[in-house]
């Protein structure tokens, strides 16, 4: 094989290696398999049509602020539990925290069960039974994603 014949087959496989890398990133774009995207499972879940999806949007945009200052306070708070440990603390300090801990994660979980109960309250007859799959699966669909090889 003379050196212009390798070249010529070198090139070509490069090529369809490219082609076929090129084909995978645009075949597996980051916004084509969601799972952690709560917002999208949801609304292909229960089928919601477009007037639907804009008042799920509006719950969405008024449940967002207040969970996520529940979480920013829950954090403040572990990190001020675990702070103790730097230092003398006194004895109460630990429990006292973690009731204050307990409170902020009852709250968020009361918000997140209204939120829920008002997405409900946007349902039309026919997606109550999507809603109730919905129900069953939500805990897959809000926990961090698992990663291979761990239990």
């Amino acid at each position: 094989m003379n050196k212009s014949k390798f070249l010529t087959i070198s090139v070509i496989a490069l090529l369809v290696c490219n082609l076929f890398l090129i084909g995978f990133i645009l075949w597996h774009k980051p916004g084509k398999h969601e799972r952690n995207n709560p917002r999208n499972f949801i609304i292909e879940k229960l089928d919601l049509t477009e007037n639907q999806i804009e008042e799920y949007e509006i719950l969405i945009a008024s449940h967002k602020p207040l969970f996520k200052e529940k979480r920013m306070l829950l954090h403040e708070k572990e990190n001020q539990l675990y702070m103790l440990l730097q230092g003398t603390a006194e004895e109460s300090a630990p429990e006292v925290l973690s009731n204050e801990i307990g409170t902020l994660q009852r709250q968020i979980e009361i918000l997140q069960y209204n939120h829920f109960k008002d997405i409900k309250a946007l349902c039309k007859p026919n997606q109550i039974g999507h809603y109730n799959e919905l129900m069953t699966e939500i805990s897959r669909v809000f926990s961090p994603p698992r990663h291979k090889g761990r239990k």
